[in-house]
């Protein structure tokens, strides 16, 4: 019981942390996803993902995922089956999908100027899919 009550306290001071972490007219909450906008440009950076769906749907605008946005290592997401990326996304940051232990899809649109970080699936052993789009920049230790 005391696990679960100190998981769920960390849980809510994480989320507490990336909602602060964007200045003050320049973040925002959208549905279940937390979004910043990046000083001097016109990129959205998609923070955390909050929310318990088996489909996940990135909205439109946001250009860059970071890193842990749907689970880490301490705790994996055991909800999401398939992440459908929007046109717009340009960067996935290193282990941006990782622990997602029911990813069997993802989604992504052709684009160009794609750069994907490393180890994005680390810890995603039910993966089947991958749509990648034709003009990946970079992938380091896929």
């Amino acid at each position: 019981m005391m696990d679960c009550i100190a998981r769920i306290f960390l849980q809510t001071v994480e989320f507490i942390m990336f909602a602060c972490s964007c200045p003050r007219g320049k973040g925002m909450i959208i549905d279940d996803f937390i979004i910043k906008k990046v000083p001097l440009s016109d990129d959205l950076q998609f923070c955390y993902y909050r929310g318990g769906e088996s489909v996940v749907i990135v909205p439109d605008g946001v250009t860059d995922i970071q890193s842990f946005v749907f689970g880490d290592m301490d705790s994996p997401n055991d909800t999401i089956t398939k992440i459908v990326l929007p046109n717009s996304c340009r960067r996935i940051d290193e282990y941006a999908f990782a622990n997602c232990t029911s990813l069997k899809e993802l989604v992504w649109p052709d684009n160009d100027g794609v750069f994907l970080g490393y180890n994005l699936f680390a810890g995603c052993s039910s993966l089947e899919k991958i749509c990648i789009p034709k003009n990946v920049e970079g992938i380091i230790n896929f």
